[in-house]
């Protein structure tokens, strides 16, 4: 996927777009729309009932910092294999998270309510990182998905770990 297979908002007419509905806003899915984690972040402070945001193929998103204690964001889904570096989560209400990509830098700091947790990535990219930040929230999981790909086809992966509470 490259630049021009997505679509470019430019940072006035998308805060524009969000300012006029985003009062109303409880779903956001962005497929090939090129937003970076400055205009994501903008759409969040600005759709106070937005619960749920899903974003696939975003070339321009390279760094997201989801923090407000007053967000109402239930489920995050990012599908991006290209230029993201990092993900910052501080979301009370948060409980789907789901990331699926090349290594990051991620940081959960605050969601108390996660329960459903997806990461996955390229069957070569060791997926040991993403289990760091997300251990303090291991306990009170009800499901945990590994999404493992390896070239076009998918690795079932078991783990040894026991976690009664997982579904």
């Amino acid at each position: 996927m490259t630049m021009n297979q997505c679509y470019t908002f430019t940072h006035k007419r998308f805060t524009r777009i969000i300012n006029s509905i985003g009062d109303f806003l409880t779903s956001l899915t962005l497929m090939c729309v090129n937003v970076t984690g400055k205009l994501l972040d903008h759409c969040l402070s600005k759709c106070p009932v937005l619960e749920r945001s899903h974003v696939e193929h975003s070339l321009s998103l390279v760094r997201l910092k989801i923090y407000s204690l007053s967000l109402q964001l239930k489920y995050l889904h990012i599908l991006n294999y290209s230029q993201i570096k990092s993900i910052e989560i501080f979301a009370p209400n948060l409980e789907y998270f789901g990331f699926v990509g090349s290594r990051i830098e991620l940081s959960v700091n605050y969601a108390p309510h996660l329960l459903d947790v997806l990461v996955g990535g390229i069957y070569f990219s060791p997926m040991s990182y993403l289990f760091c930040p997300l251990s303090s929230y291991l306990s009170q999981l009800q499901c945990l998905k590994l999404d493992i790909c390896h070239c076009n086809y998918f690795v079932i992966f078991q783990s040894e770990l026991e976690y009664p509470e997982l579904k």
